[in-house]
Parts: structure tokens; sequence; C-alpha cells
């Protein structure tokens, strides 16, 4: 199996050393896409609640939603954006 050519890392497994370790990784995942930072839906100062978290079977009524009231103070660009 180590001495047989795969054609993931486009050589034998056994071949692999820290000299054609930067080829293999690059064989393997390629050149990796830039990822464009999103436009934020929120903007400086809008009031939002946040979404509680449910479990899969949990039975009976609760509200979906906090009952606080959050204000946006800052965005963070990043995938996905975040807000403080």
């Amino acid at each position: 199996y180590n001495h047989t050519w795969h054609r993931s890392i486009k050589m034998e497994p056994s071949s692999v050393n820290i000299d054609n370790q930067a080829e293999v990784w690059q064989n393997l995942y390629g050149d990796l896409p830039k990822q464009k930072s999103e436009n934020p839906s929120l903007k400086l100062g809008d009031t939002v609640r946040i979404s509680k978290w449910k479990e899969r079977f949990e039975k009976g009524y609760e509200n979906n939603w906090s009952i606080e009231i959050f204000t946006v103070h800052k965005i963070v660009p990043r995938i996905p954006t975040g807000y403080k």
C-alpha cells in the first residue's frame, strides 16, 4: 500500500518527506479560493433579538427569540459577519 502510486497525492506515500510536503499538500488541496467577506445585513445602532437554541424533541411552547433587545455596536469583518 505505501509503495503504490496514489492518485490523490500523485506519488507513493513512502516517498513523501519534509522536502516535498508542500508539493503533496498542493496536490491534495490545490489553491484555496479567497473568500469574500459578506456585506453586513445589519447596521450600527440596529436593535436585534437573539434566536434561542432548541433541542430536537423539546416539548411545550417557548419563545424562539430572546426577551432582551441588543444594539449593534460593532461589525466584525469575517466570514460569517460578526456583530458586537
